[in-house]
């Protein structure tokens, strides 16, 4: 059997757009402060979620909706099962944005948006491939089950729950990542700190904040500080951007504890999973104030 898959993609390359706009318009964001039993880990994953299996329902497909947490579009019969594990949910987007990240854009052959390479994309581009098998008469001996996940962002709530519900698929891949496919990747470690210790200097880190999810690389950070030798720290500033290529403020202000420094540095937002794609953001505070001890305010 052949099927010119080419022209196939040619043909619906603006209807997969459009699709991929409409996914990406939705603020797909985990919110447990709107989580409701309706919305396990907030509205915004189960209105992806839902938009998802509209498209599938409106080309014909079968497709089931798992309590709002998971969602699975199914093609073909057999008593084996090939799963396809995607999401909808994305990470909250960083700074640095031009343009509205939920209004995709596209500029020079590429989608610009929140999700469109983690996960929406390539779910959409999973989709479309059973789409054109469907299309072109095959029948599938195994069943095909695209199964759509709204929690892999952070605790896999979504396919936790899909798992609880239904017995796991025989062979299973997850289109998401780098093309054409990932074999293997790290696992995932969040780690909290306490930091204690003898006061070592008269300074004190008021406060300190990068990034809004623990799978993110975040693209600047904020310390606030102080106690003595502030001059001392504003002075280095300038040769530390100079050196570690990297732009940035510090700026006088004032908290509880007297005069303070607030520092801000700018680098280049990454995934959690590829840290070496960024550019040393939320380190640096550390690192220029390298040798000197704080306590904790209190």
């Amino acid at each position: 059997m052949t099927f010119p898959y080419q022209e196939f993609a040619r043909e619906k390359m603006p209807a997969l757009l459009a699709d991929l706009k409409d996914l990406i318009a939705i603020d797909s964001v985990r919110n447990m402060d709107l989580a409701t039993p309706e919305f396990p880990v907030g509205p915004g994953p189960v209105k992806a979620l839902e938009k998802f299996l509209a498209l599938a329902d409106r080309d014909g497909f079968q497709t089931a909706n798992i309590d709002n947490y998971a969602g699975v579009v199914t093609f073909g019969q057999g008593n084996q099962e090939l799963g396809v594990a995607v999401h909808v949910d994305v990470v909250p987007p960083d700074e640095g944005w031009s343009q509205d990240p939920f209004t995709p854009w596209v500029k020079d052959g590429r989608v610009f948006g929140r999700g469109t390479s983690d996960n929406k994309g390539p779910a959409l581009a999973a989709y479309y491939a059973l789409l054109a098998l469907k299309e072109a008469g095959f029948q599938p001996k195994k069943k095909i089950s695209l199964i759509i996940g709204t929690d892999e962002e952070t605790d896999w709530v979504g396919m936790k729950y899909y798992l609880q519900k239904r017995p796991a698929p025989d062979w299973v891949f997850s289109p998401d990542s780098s093309f054409p496919i990932v074999t293997g990747q790290a696992g995932l470690a969040v780690l909290k700190t306490d930091f204690i210790g003898k006061e070592a200097t008269g300074l004190t880190l008021e406060s300190f904040f990068a990034g809004q999810a623990t799978n993110m690389i975040p693209a600047a950070a904020t310390a606030v500080v102080s106690g003595e030798n502030l001059e001392k720290i504003a002075a280095a500033f300038p040769d530390f951007l100079a050196k570690k290529g990297l732009t940035g403020e510090i700026k006088e202000t004032a908290s509880e504890n007297g005069n303070c420094l607030k520092i801000s540095l700018e680098g280049v937002s990454a995934h959690a999973s590829v840290p070496w794609e960024g550019k040393k953001r939320g380190l640096p505070p550390g690192q220029l104030l390298t040798g000197l001890s704080f306590h904790r305010p209190g």
